[in-house]
């Protein structure tokens, strides 16, 4: 997420503020470590953090008796996937590595991959294959996990000794993601965690027929990106629109204007133009929607300067405005 090395390796959010923390015991598996990373998430939350990145998960432990079942993975049972519901209600996005479980005996994802309202990361190589080691879903309940897919196969990330190396795994699908979703949220900072995620989900490569190895699939921020665009124009228009049903800005008009109104029927619109003197000088038709706030661009259309009504008429409704043109 943090690398930039001009001409070598630029991260997906080089300049984003970082909060490390360690839950992980590297000598042994054991559930105390479920218990760390809920403290790490209660910490991250205190001190402001936005997003968290995870690339851990577990399923087994070096004493069978605490191991996890695949029944287990629903969600609300583990500690570390009830502590990533807390965080994710408290409006942080969680990204969260499915597992390298998929060739394994174990097969599916590993918690907190199973945690509801976070984004579970599975992996793909650069040609969008799934990857063999990334782990299956759904969660044991039914839901769709994992939710979408990254490039998790030969990725290049900084070795230990300063240059760089490959790797695999969903451990760096996640960050990768987690990355590209912080700078999405950077850009819409008027919509909240889980409009984000629900946009990311919705922007990806099989959100129609999402399946158990990439979930919705690969995300396309591009996609995203105008879709929260259009989504806040029609929040900004719906609160310009709280007291008319049809208003035009600028007013006076140079040389186009844009037109909003929301009407209660969706139909095809006629737009006439009359001067001061009542005569009809031009006309349009557009299509709108009922309920939603449509957005037309009106053109001077060679009038000439001066007072006109706008009159607009949809399935019986009629709406006019007074427009001035310089």
């Amino acid at each position: 997420i943090a690398a930039n090395i001009p001409g070598q390796m630029v991260g997906s959010a080089p300049g984003a503020s970082f909060l490390l923390y360690r839950s992980e015991n590297v000598h042994a598996e054991y559930p105390g470590e479920e218990q760390n990373w809920v403290a790490a998430a209660e910490r991250s939350d205190s001190a402001g953090a936005d997003v968290i990145s995870t690339s851990l998960g577990y399923n087994t432990f070096d004493n069978p008796i605490f191991n996890h079942t695949y029944q287990d993975m629903n969600g609300h049972t583990t500690i570390i996937a009830r502590g990533a519901n807390i965080a994710a209600s408290k409006g942080m996005i969680l990204m969260i590595a499915a597992g390298n479980e998929g060739s394994s005996s174990w097969h599916y994802i590993i918690t907190p991959g199973d945690a509801i309202n976070v984004l579970t990361v599975g992996a793909v190589d650069v040609n969008s294959n799934p990857a063999a080691f990334s782990s299956y879903g759904p969660s044991s309940d039914g839901r769709v996990k994992p939710d979408v897919a990254s490039v998790g196969v030969a990725n290049f990330v900084q070795a230990t000794n300063g240059g760089f190396a490959k790797g695999n795994g969903t451990s760096f699908a996640t960050p990768n993601l987690a990355g590209l979703v912080t700078c999405l949220w950077q850009a819409f900072p008027d919509f909240n965690s889980t409009e984000i995620m629900d946009i990311v989900r919705k922007s990806s490569s099989r959100f129609s027929s999402p399946d158990d190895r990439v979930g919705y699939g690969i995300p396309d921020f591009e996609k995203a990106f105008k879709t929260l665009t259009s989504l806040r124009i029609q929040r900004q228009a719906s609160e310009i629109l709280k007291e008319n049903k049809l208003i035009v800005f600028p007013n006076p008009v140079n040389n186009t204007s844009t037109l909003l109104v929301k009407v209660p029927v969706s139909g095809t619109a006629l737009i006439k133009w009359y001067d001061a003197s009542g005569k009809m000088v031009f006309s349009q038709t557009e299509n709108v929607k009922q309920e939603d706030v449509n957005i037309i661009q009106l053109k001077r259309n060679a009038l000439a300067r001066g007072v006109y009504i706008l009159h607009f008429v949809v399935g019986g409704e009629k709406y006019s405005q007074k427009i001035i043109i310089q």
